[in-house]
């Protein structure tokens, strides 16, 4: 149980629901996310009536829609929803590191023209760049059948780690991504691969860092959204040019993911001209903005 850091991440609960008895915080996280979505055509979160606004009470405009469970009552396409769905939890983890921490079904509801809101903000967690960064290599070296990327991110991310031996645990690592890689995708199970991760770190005696909890419950969100709107929808191929965009703004974790040596199924030819631009943006214009999106423009 030590090796899931349970202090920590019973301390990061316990923070997130004090704040939810203060409506000024709920507040400031939907001033953030709308923000965050407002260049997103598709993408809401309620608006605030900031004159009824304070620390015992929160009044916003009321919202129409229909949750996932009720989307046939709705003639829409369900892949297109997915895909929005799943590229808006993306751009909450991987450009901004704010995360609505809340986020089971009854929190996103859908409308019939293919807009999609986000309600009950109280509830985010926070990640900085460089976790984001390594959870983005982590997942592509998982969508690449790449191993030792995958346990040397892990590695690197734990705040505690005592493992004796690392090429035993880079073996555990790449046994499990393996097996993971000769099921289909609706025989994949986020919450299952993340259940495993943490046993490799019990038994190699690695800290699970707590600030990824939340994310992990997102993670299993997206994979539980794509699954339900669109079960076609391969999850894997959809984030993989995404994530190639996120990495490459940190050009030496991109030099670790191009460079493995291990046998992987290339890029899809579609993922290409925008992992090019944003190398290009990484190298030639990082000084022009604190936060680079991953590729203004680019089609996930």
């Amino acid at each position: 149980v030590e090796m899931l850091s349970p202090r920590e991440t019973i301390h990061e609960f316990c923070v997130a629901v004090r704040d939810q008895l203060d409506f000024r915080k709920e507040a400031a996280n939907n001033r953030r996310f709308q923000t965050i979505f407002a260049d997103d055509p598709d993408v809401f979160v309620p608006k605030l009536h900031e004159e009824f606004c304070g620390e015992a009470v929160i009044v916003m405009e009321f919202v129409e829609g229909v949750k996932d469970s009720d989307i046939d009552s709705l003639d829409l396409d369900r892949k297109r929803l997915a895909q929005i769905g799943v590229r808006a939890i993306l751009k909450m983890i991987y450009d901004h590191g704010f995360v609505h921490a809340d986020l089971h079904p009854g929190n996103i509801l859908f409308q019939p023209d293919y807009k999609v809101y986000f309600i009950d903000l109280g509830m985010v967690g926070e990640i900085d760049e460089t976790r984001r960064n390594g959870l983005a290599a982590t997942i592509l070296g998982l969508a690449r059948n790449d191993g030792p990327t995958v346990a040397r991110f892990m590695y690197d991310g734990s705040p505690r780690k005592s493992v004796t031996d690392y090429d035993v645990y880079e073996q555990d690592v790449c046994a499990l991504v393996n097996m993971m890689h000769q099921r289909s995708l609706n025989d994949f199970e986020m919450s299952e691969a993340i259940g495993a991760v943490f046993d490799i770190c019990r038994r190699h005696k690695l800290h699970a860092d707590p600030a990824f909890t939340t994310i992990n419950i997102a993670m299993i969100v997206v994979e539980g959204l794509g699954k339900k709107l669109a079960p076609d929808l391969d999850l894997f191929a959809y984030v993989q040019p995404y994530l190639m965009q996120v990495v490459a703004r940190a050009p030496e974790v991109f030099q670790q993911i191009v460079t493995s040596s291990t046998p992987r199924p290339s890029l899809d030819e579609h993922a290409l001209p925008p992992v090019v631009a944003a190398i290009d943006t990484a190298t030639d214009g990082a000084e022009s903005s604190d936060e680079p999106g991953p590729g203004t423009g680019a089609s996930l």
